[in-house]
């Protein structure tokens, strides 16, 4: 019997061989579907090939929309100097090329604005953590109101203090 079981693990030992053989054989066979692939260009030298052919048509290479606009923030924060007048900034930034009719205007940071309505106060003086106020953060009556406790913000403003109007 252990003879036997001998010369079946023998036998396993040379089947498990024989397998790792035939896959290590499947392995180094080529594809054709592989070797298409690796002979196909990349994406680096489609991108020169097509850069070097609109240059070639006499037209001039189209700036990237997100340099456009990184140009565009460059300016505003490093301004020209007290010499250059208002009217040389540019009001609107034209993305890609000339035929492109998209246009964003220029970034500028948002006015202050203290346009918001008080519609109720919830007051509570033995714990003025606690009290609250519904505000409507613009002047039309469609807009949202919302509840806001000290410290939370509307817009760019801090709530500091919850009080009854006398």
């Amino acid at each position: 019997m252990a003879r036997m079981l001998h010369i079946l693990g023998g036998c396993a030992v040379l089947a498990a061989c024989g397998v790792l053989a035939l896959c290590v054989d499947q392995w180094k066979q080529a594809d054709p579907e592989l070797e298409r692939l690796r002979d196909r260009p990349g994406v680096v030298e489609a991108f020169r090939a097509r850069q070097a052919s609109r240059t070639a048509d006499g037209g001039e290479p189209a700036s990237s929309p997100l340099v456009v606009q990184a140009e565009a923030f460059a300016g505003y924060l490093n301004p020209p100097g007290p010499t250059a007048s208002k009217e040389s900034l540019p009001s609107k930034v034209h993305l890609g090329s000339p035929g492109l009719a998209t246009s964003v205007p220029a970034v500028r940071p948002p006015s202050p604005s203290v346009h918001f309505r008080v519609i109720a106060v919830s007051c509570c003086p033995d714990r003025p953590a606690r009290s609250m106020a519904l505000l409507c953060a613009s002047e039309s009556p469609e807009s949202e109101a919302r509840w806001v406790k000290e410290g939370a913000g509307i817009g760019h403003f801090v709530v500091r203090e919850t009080e009854r109007a006398s």
